[in-house]
């Protein structure tokens, strides 16, 4: 639709609207004025521009009403925006905005002459094409009112996608939801089905949007292709230019390994990276444990398996198996679990105390991990506190640890320990830090390293620190007994004197040795000068004698 359609169009409504008033025939508006404060203005893609249109007329009556129309005369082809009327102020008037927010009725509230007046802010709002927009604003009731013409230019302003602003999201398959990066792993045989589709939203350094060109680039495994439909991408090479408005599509090429697709501008700058693995078959297992000792019953976590291909990519689908040595410590026999984000995590069940070694295989059973040691813990007997360091500077941090052990003296798995303390929890002879942990509390959680870790700071003052507490109800009652732990503070002055005394007696042997050498190469030098004296003597004395007896065949004398 053209722009004097539209106006026309405009101008009708605004007749159907002032129509709407039912106003009396004798109504009339006298002198009306129209006029802007601003008649130009320059803005960038997505800014927005407002000015300011202000209605005045002489009224008689309260029938009496001036309509006010925007119109959009003059905007780029691509483009599709009005100038919209918003109230900013009115006086002895009503005013009544139509839903388009173009059009505009001002009626008086006033019996006897008077003026009538009323502020618009006419509102360009965020185009997002560069060009010239002229908006008028027209009095079209009356009919032969005055009317004012708003010019704004719009230019590109930036338009260099920077990496600050920039945003690359990575989706695993052909999909564009993720809100974050993915973790992607894939087959490594060709396919036409993309592995990953990267969604990238390129803005300039202040945050606006941008539609220029980009450089995506494969190094290592993959290949890249770009499409409008996520489901529809196909592979097209490692190094493409992508057009604005398009995902990014990566593609297994057949070979294992990890892709690295980087994204830059025309001209080089790099705005994002992402990285997909392409993997082969299962050609080893690597196992590690995360809880070394666990409890009877079901203990989620305890292993953690990794399987590689035989490039040593790591594998990211598939299942694979844990199995006990000992099903009557550890139960697990053939217990699957699928492969996710590259790892297997097991869930490893206690049967009974003792200790058994954990294998995970693959669906045949032909590759099998080195095996991982779990120990299956005994009943919780008593409690043990200590520093982890025996001296400390004052105010310097120190850890305290608690430990829950079985009667063998070994330690029982993380879990909450309900009572472990009596009340008061952990005391201290010196009172810790400003920013030091709360160690008062009776109930303790412990990790799976089977440590409940506190961090405090030591007093300022040189002293020995004694940390105690006495077991709580849930150790049998030969645990409910005090436990303590020593640790000291200290300036360590007389320690570092003779740390420093001992460093200056080892640079003072290490100078004499260095002396000694450097007499040593004195003396080597100065018979080297000797020698080539008598050396250059005694080889001239013979060239002098040749060159008497064949002159014509001299040779040089040598130089002492």
């Amino acid at each position: 639709m053209n722009s004097f359609k539209k106006i026309a169009l405009g101008l009708a409504a605004a007749m159907s609207f002032g129509v709407m008033s039912a106003l009396p025939t004798n109504a009339a508006v006298i002198a009306p004025t129209l006029t802007i404060d601003s008649a130009t203005d320059s803005i960038i893609v997505g800014e927005t521009a407002t000015a300011v249109v202000s209605l005045s007329y002489i009224s008689e009556t309260s029938a009496d009403t001036a309509t006010v129309l925007s119109a959009m005369f003059t905007q780029p082809s691509t483009a599709n925006k009005s100038a919209t009327l918003t109230l900013l102020e009115t006086n002895t008037a009503t005013v009544v905005i139509a839903g388009d927010s173009l059009t505009a009725n001002v009626n008086s509230t006033i019996n006897t002459a008077g003026y009538v007046t009323a502020k618009f802010t006419v509102t360009l709002a965020a185009p997002t094409v560069a060009g010239t927009y002229v908006a008028t604003i027209l009095t079209t009731r009356p009919s032969s009112g005055p009317s004012v013409s708003w010019t704004v230019t719009v230019g590109a302003g930036d338009t260099t996608p920077s990496a600050s602003t920039t945003t690359s999201i990575l989706n695993r398959g052909e999909v564009i939801t993720a809100t974050a990066d993915d973790s992607v792993f894939a087959p490594k045989v060709a396919s036409s089905d993309a592995a990953a589709v990267i969604v990238l939203s390129q803005k300039n350094a202040a945050g606006r949007a941008t539609s220029e060109s980009l450089l995506a680039t494969v190094t290592g495994s993959g290949l890249v292709g770009y499409g409008t439909n996520a489901t529809t991408i196909g592979s097209a090479g490692r190094s493409l230019v992508i057009p604005s408005g398009n995902y990014i599509g990566v593609f297994a090429d057949g070979t294992a390994g990890v892709g690295t697709i980087t994204i830059t501008t025309l001209t080089g700058t790099v705005l994002a990276t992402e990285t997909v693995t392409f993997y082969g078959d299962i050609a080893s297992i690597v196992a590690t444990p995360v809880k070394s000792v666990i409890a009877v019953g079901a203990n989620t976590t305890t292993v953690k398996a990794v399987a590689k291909d035989a490039s040593g990519v790591t594998v990211g689908a598939g299942t694979l198996y844990a199995n006990s040595s000992d099903l009557s410590v550890v139960s697990d026999s053939g217990t699957a679990v699928a492969i996710s984000n590259g790892e297997a995590l097991f869930t490893i069940t206690g049967v009974k105390a003792g200790g058994a070694a954990i294998t995970i295989k693959n669906a045949a059973g032909t590759i099998v991990s080195a095996p991982v040691s779990t120990r299956v813990e005994s009943a919780a007997a008593t409690v043990k506190l200590s520093f982890d360091k025996e001296t400390y500077l004052p105010g310097e941090a120190a850890t305290i640890k608690v430990q829950v052990l079985d009667a063998a003296g070994l330690p029982v798995s993380g879990k909450t320990h309900s009572a472990l303390f009596a009340t008061g929890g952990i005391t201290s002879t010196y009172a810790f830090g400003s920013g030091s942990d709360v160690i008062t509390a009776t109930s303790v959680v412990t990790d799976t390293e089977t440590v409940k870790s506190y961090k405090v700071f030591m007093p300022l003052t040189e002293n020995t620190v004694t940390i105690s507490a006495t077991g709580g109800t849930s150790l049998p009652l030969a645990g409910q007994v005090a436990v303590s732990a020593t640790a000291k503070v200290s300036n360590s002055s007389s320690s570092t004197n003779a740390t420093l005394a001992t460093l200056v007696a080892q640079i003072t042997a290490m100078q004499g040795i260095f002396d000694s050498l450097k007499a040593e190469l004195a003396a080597e030098k100065a018979k080297a000068i000797t020698d080539r004296a008598a050396f250059v003597k005694q080889y001239n004395t013979l060239a002098t004698k040749w060159n008497k007896k064949n002159p014509k065949a001299k040779v040089a004398l040598l130089k002492k």
